[in-house]
């Protein structure tokens, strides 16, 4: 599952200077019908190789160590480099009040992980 670039998540990952992949957006799912705001991919898809990094959030679906683990497992099995890393659902799924905390966490962490 990834995020769609229409969607609070990918947007709020922009802002501090990361871009999902791939380039879709979901839409409302009426106007573009079958788009879907988190799509399900396949590992063999060429974008694949353009990944640098990839965030297990714990929102919507909590991944834990062992999801990484098996993440890291796939992009070895395709000659992949990017890093995983595991990410508080809160700092990039949430708005409002929340979003005001963690947006400079979640900017911390893009300048760490690069």
């Amino acid at each position: 599952m990834t995020v769609a670039r229409d969607t609070y998540i990918s947007r709020t990952l922009a802002s501090v200077g990361w871009q999902t992949l791939p380039q879709t957006t979901g839409g409302d799912g009426l106007q573009t019908p079958g788009a879907s705001r988190y799509p399900a991919f396949s590992w063999d898809a060429p974008w694949i190789r353009d990944i640098d990094l990839v965030l297990l959030s714990t929102e919507p679906y909590r991944f834990g160590p062992s999801h990484a683990g098996e993440v890291r497992r796939l992009l070895d099995a395709r000659g992949s480099h990017a890093e995983v890393s595991l990410i508080d659902g809160e700092w990039c799924a949430w708005y409002g009040s929340r979003a005001v905390r963690s947006l400079p966490r979640l900017a911390a962490l893009a300048r760490t992980l690069g």
